[in-house]
């Protein structure tokens, strides 16, 4: 069916499919408008439609030709999404645990095409996954908007929320709660008795990447919450009609994790539907290996640029769990590459304290198969804001905190059927010494909880979790199977793999790692410093790297607001001057080198000012 509707870029057999059909013609209606009908209730097997009841049937049928229409034949829904969408159909709440790339997006989009009148709000975690989210929507027809601290405070904006104009509502938790004594206008328009009220209007709710109401909604561990409104989402279902069904969406679920979900949002266990799907990716290669020396030598990363200094040919996603260290990385890679290819954007560094300007030109520049970046250095943000399928590998450059974390982190490697992509966890030399002998991890308790109580000044070896050490020490059991038994992952595909090695594990099976890159490992034998790369290993006579020198001491108070003022200033009248100029200049080779002037966000003003 071709002929589409110009203001909506939507089939005009949608609107007729969704409210001229009665159920008992849904069949006919495949046939008059499919070419090949059997095939898409043929994509299914036939258990599947067998179990349904009959309203259950023609919600999957009905749903199954609204995707095959409004994606132009493209996309037809596979069996978990189609149950999804029918516990939300049925007012159910629901657990959808299934791992990244899996097509989590279209549990949301399949209820919004059968009920276009009603509202969807979608609870995400990050601005960048939130504008993502808009934008996929929007080419289902849907007419999305993001709200966070950014949405601007304009009263003919907030009134086409309040009529209902935009369907499908992205929100940050913290838009629920009281910041400060004061609610934000979402929370107060969700107060409203005025007609029309919003509140009315809401007819289902899905949480995304709904781990973080564990990881970061929950005092763990002595340390407090990271962002508490995650905790609370729970006060939002008192609020709505106890009909509006709630859907949480991860593919981080290990049972601990999906206990606090449950309980947190009041979930209705007595109904609750609940889908697990293996989150094994059968076609991605798990290593690990030590950091020689100190994360601070960023040798260890020279793996990553071709010895002869040319451009890296296949991407790369960097994880550090220090902003800092993303761009003290960047610079050294960089360093390495050859003279035409230095400060051209090959290497580049992410973080949240860059200006939002940087961020959305360098993530644009990473997703493009034709970009300049082939290296980017990130931080934690990054492995749920991130959605590009050619990432080669993902290198986790010091332990995570917890194994849920590496599972996220993971999760941005190579998103295509064929081919395939490496994990590499490069770990601190202490996770091998770490006592754990009265630490087992099958005790039945958080696997991912610290040896001891933790404190603000608590260091990273005291701060890591349990299932972190033994995944190091454990060096004779095979990563998938570990993973799969923190996930509760008792699938068949649970430890499939599909390439010539599953990880570094496995005794005999010839893996190298070395294989896989064109650069040099470091690493130290008996105190001796050795670069090893496909063409063997060779000691060489390394100079040691640059210490960081003290920083100057913070100048007195009383100087610091004038300053940071004059800063703030002089940035913005340059700005002024050269209206002209974004925050990255734009080159024949692709993304230029950085404006110095724009670079300078509010918190590194705060920074230079002390």
């Amino acid at each position: 069916m071709n002929y589409r509707n110009p203001d909506t870029d939507i089939p005009y057999a949608v609107n007729i499919l969704r409210n001229h059909v009665p159920d008992q013609d849904l069949l006919g209606v495949a046939e008059f408008f499919l070419t090949d009908a059997d095939g898409l209730l043929c994509s299914l097997p036939d258990v599947f439609w067998t179990s349904l009841t009959p309203t259950q049937h023609c919600i999957a049928l009905r749903a199954s030709l609204l995707s095959y229409l409004v994606s132009n034949g493209r996309i037809i829904p596979r069996q978990f999404q189609l149950e999804a969408t029918i516990a939300m159909m049925e007012l159910r709440d629901s657990l959808i645990d299934v791992g990244t790339g899996y097509g989590k997006t279209l549990c949301m989009v399949l209820p919004q095409l059968l009920d276009p009148e009603g509202i969807s709000i979608n609870i995400s975690p990050l601005k960048r996954l939130q504008t993502v989210q808009a934008a996929d929507f929007l080419t289902w027809g849907i007419r999305a908007l993001c709200i966070n601290e950014d949405t601007p405070d304009d009263s003919k904006l907030w009134n086409s929320i309040r009529n209902g104009d935009f369907k499908f509502l992205i929100v940050s938790p913290e838009q629920f709660q009281a910041i400060e004594g004061k609610y934000p206008r979402l929370a107060r328009m969700l107060r409203e008795t005025k007609p029309p009220p919003l509140i009315q209007s809401i007819k289902r709710v899905f949480i995304d990447e709904a781990h973080n109401i564990h990881t970061a909604g929950l005092d763990l561990h002595g340390i407090p919450a990271f962002r508490p409104a995650y905790a609370r989402l729970g006060a939002l279902r008192i609020k709505l009609s106890s009909s509006v069904p709630f859907q949480a969406l991860s593919g981080t679920q290990p049972p601990h994790i999906k206990e606090t979900i449950v309980s947190s949002l009041g979930l209705k266990r007595s109904n609750l539907f609940s889908i697990k799907l293996s989150s094994n990716r059968s076609n991605i290669i798990y290593a690990t290996r030590p950091v020689t020396g100190s994360r601070n030598d960023f040798r260890n990363l020279a793996f990553l640029i071709p010895v002869d200094g040319s451009r890296p040919t296949r991407k790369a996603l960097v994880f550090h769990d220090v902003a800092d260290e993303t761009s003290l990385a960047a610079d050294y890679l960089d360093s390495l590459l050859s003279p035409e290819h230095r400060d051209h954007g090959v290497v580049r560094h992410y973080h949240s304290g860059m200006s939002l300007d940087y961020l959305t030109a360098v993530y644009n520049d990473f997703c493009d198969p034709n970009g300049t970046c082939k290296i980017l250095l990130a931080t934690e943000g990054a492995s749920t804001g991130l959605d590009i399928h050619d990432v080669f590998c993902v290198i986790l450059y010091g332990l995570p905190r917890e194994l849920c974390s590496t599972l996220q982190r993971s999760g941005r490697v190579w998103r295509n059927p064929s081919g395939y992509g490496i994990v590499l966890l490069m770990y601190e030399p202490w996770a091998l010494t770490a006592d754990l002998s009265d630490f087992p991890l099958d005790d039945g308790k958080d696997p991912d909880r610290p040896r001891e109580k933790l404190t603000k000044y608590s260091t990273k070896e005291q701060r890591t979790s349990v299932a972190m050490l033994h995944l190091i020490q454990r060096a004779e059991e095979c990563i998938r199977h570990f993973f799969s038994h923190y996930l509760a992952d008792k699938t068949d595909d649970a430890v499939l793999f599909t390439t010539q090695w599953c990880c570094d594990r496995h005794s005999g099976n010839g893996f190298k790692i070395t294989d896989h890159f064109d650069g040099r490992f470091l690493l130290s034998v008996d105190g001796t410093l050795y670069y090893e790369s496909k063409s063997g290993r060779e000691a060489i006579d390394l100079p040691a790297p640059k210490k960081r020198k003290r920083g100057p001491d913070n100048r007195p108070t009383k100087y610091r607001n004038a300053l940071g003022e004059a800063i703030h200033s002089w940035r913005n009248q340059t700005y002024k001057d050269d209206p002209q100029e974004s925050d990255v200049a734009t080159c024949a080779e692709g993304i230029g080198a950085r404006k110095d002037h724009c670079q300078i966000c509010r918190s590194n003003q705060r920074e230079l000012s002390r």
